[in-house]
């Protein structure tokens, strides 16, 4: 990650404090009113919004409608812990004690009978981008979809498609600050291939184009008897070359690694994000699929995955897929220029699963006969365990099912094996493609949850596995337990007010976890009462850290972890016990680096 990116946290150092329980209020029904205004200085109140309470104590959410003044009241609710969230085009939807735009909000505690008449939710007037598309020859594209797509893995604001006016404009609103691509998909976003068309005809078309664009008489094609336009020669076994209309990305590229990153901050319009529409070179990749150890499954499906910068070209590019024919040949059309992942994975009854992957690189001509062996699935196999606080361990070994899911980078990508417990309480996974793995499950029957999966001595959990294209795993032990552990606590400032403004973050002691994804590195924004809580970590030695705010992507960034170790209390989680840890801020830090400054 770069760390010259601005990201919001301020470093507050901590000192272990008691506090006492609040009182209880004797009224049994409670309020929650308040006013929406706007985030500028002075605040100005915000009409026609619709702000929405949501609870685990209520059967459904409630929704009002803010009055002139901006004021909206829920009343005769129960005790319980309650969420508000406010939207208004084209404002920025934003939760209650958020930092910013598209950050997380803060709880409200409500004990039985309280009113709390004070709440405000403030919101930020939405960023905007704007900008023309064009055809080749500059004419305006009209009815064009733009789709303006975020890299921060962050949700839009829901809302008609945008589409390019009878001038070629388009306008995208209400977008929180962030970093975003903006593509023009013409024919819905298909490649669309414009036939089989040699280059001499392809350049014949461009020449029209320009000399129109100049305003001078295009020049007639050269035709054959019947007036149609010659076609080129091709050489025995060479298919023509063929051209088509693709997305399009900002300032004018097919090519994903090659769009811009607009950056927008808080409230900004950017104008002139305009894209030039243009007709790109496509090309095909064929092939062939064998299997050695027999004949063709009927289930066999090719997968072909643009390779490239992850978080650009995972966003715009969804893979494609294909089926071979019985003979086991394989054609994608269509294809742009550049490296691919191409796998293939075929299944049946009785054999199993088999595989086959490779890379390989597209160039303008395309690629012919890429030949593709299949080889077996791979395995990985091991035993179930039960940690056991107060039940007994499942009957039915069958009910517990296992997942391995593909990591790259940080983003769990392709789910690619999956077993169940047998009645001996041994397991398998089959159906495994080389790659590097962890662990999932879906077995959470009577409080159970998947604590370890240990692999010579390593837990797949924390550092996943890497399995080779010809090495089965066997004796993995997956541990289950309904011991839970909790770390729990309040955070006050140094007058002893609850800080709910702040994060709560806890990271492992151990810097061989800092990993983006890591499940011992978490965050939570205490409610308003000051209480935090973090379930379920596994047993070991941590550090507690508030911050004025974080990224989701600086959690398992090790430069910012580091930073927060100094300004961090240590804490021993053990297995089945509750942690209490209750922090007092005492004195904020100076701002160590650019990174952690406000937005």
């Amino acid at each position: 990650m770069a760390h010259s990116r601005a990201h919001g946290a301020w470093l507050a150092a901590l000192v272990v404090c008691l506090f006492a329980t609040p009182g209880v209020w004797t009224r049994e029904q409670g309020e929650i009113s308040g006013r929406v205004v706007t985030r500028t200085d002075p605040a100005v109140p915000l009409a026609r919004v619709l702000v929405t309470l949501s609870s685990a104590s209520l059967e459904s959410s409630r929704t009002v409608i803010t009055d002139p003044e901006g004021q909206f009241a829920f009343r005769d609710l129960p005790a319980g812990s309650f969420t508000i969230t406010a939207r208004r085009p084209p404002f920025v939807p934003t939760a209650f004690g958020a930092k910013r735009p598209g950050r997380p909000g803060t709880a409200i505690d409500l004990a039985s009978g309280q009113r709390l008449t004070d709440v405000t939710v403030r919101l930020a007037h939405g960023s905007a981008i704007t900008g023309m598309v064009r055809h080749e020859d500059s004419e305006p594209a009209v009815g064009v979809t733009v789709e303006v797509v975020s890299l921060d893995a962050q949700a839009l604001p829901l809302g008609p498609p945008i589409v390019t006016d009878d001038r070629g404009i388009y306008r995208a609103f209400g977008l929180p600050p962030g970093r975003y691509i903006v593509t023009a998909k013409p024919d819905g976003g298909v490649v669309t291939a414009l036939g089989q068309m040699s280059d001499e005809e392809m350049d014949l078309i461009l020449l029209r184009l320009q000399r129109r664009a100049a305003g001078l008489t295009p020049q007639p094609p050269p035709v054959s008897g019947a007036g149609v336009p010659v076609p080129a020669r091709e050489t025995p076994g060479e298919r023509p070359a063929s051209h088509g209309f693709a997305p399009v990305h900002y300032p004018g590229t097919p090519d994903p690694e090659r769009a811009i990153v607009i950056d927008l901050a808080e409230g900004e319009e950017y104008a002139g994000a305009d894209i030039g529409l243009q007709l790109v070179r496509l090309a095909s990749l064929a092939g062939h699929v064998r299997n050695p150890f027999g004949s063709l499954p009927s289930a066999t499906t090719i997968t072909l995955t643009r390779l490239g910068a992850a978080d650009v070209v995972k966003v715009l590019t969804a893979p494609a897929t294909a089926r071979p024919d019985a003979s086991g040949n394989f054609t994608f059309g269509g294809v742009l220029p550049g490296e691919y992942r191409v796998v293939v994975r075929a299944s049946s009854p009785q054999e199993g699963v088999y595989w086959a992957l490779t890379g390989v690189r597209v160039s303008d001509t395309g690629v012919a006969n890429l030949e593709l062996d299949l080889q077996r699935g791979l395995r990985l196999s091991g035993r179930l365990a039960f940690d056991s606080l107060t039940q007994a361990a499942p009957g039915d070994p069958s009910t517990v099912q296992l997942l391995l899911v593909e990591v790259t980078g940080a983003v769990s990508a392709v789910q690619s094996g999956r077993g169940r417990g047998r009645a001996d309480g041994t397991y398998d996974v089959t159906g495994i493609l080389p790659g590097t793995y962890t662990v999932s499950s879906s077995f959470g029957a009577g409080g159970w949850w998947l604590r370890s999966v240990m692999v010579d001595g390593r837990d797949m959990l924390d550092i996943p596995l890497e399995i080779g294209p010809a090495s089965d795993i066997s004796g993995a032990v997956a541990t289950f337990t309904d011991r839970h552990s909790e770390l729990t606590g309040t955070l006050q400032t140094a007058a002893g007010v609850p800080a709910s403004e702040y994060f709560v973050v806890v990271f492992p002691t151990a810097r061989a976890f800092w990993r983006p994804g890591a499940r011992r590195i978490q965050s939570a924004r205490p409610s308003t009462d000051g209480r935090f809580a973090f379930r379920d970590l596994p047993a070991g030695d941590y550090l507690v850290a508030a911050v004025t705010d974080i990224e989701l992507a600086d959690l398992g960034d090790a430069f910012v972890l580091e930073q927060l170790v100094g300004a961090a209390l240590p804490v021993r989680i053990a297995d089945g016990e509750t942690t209490v840890q209750n922090l007092r801020i005492a004195v904020r830090a100076t701002e160590p680096d650019s990174r952690f400054g406000v937005r």
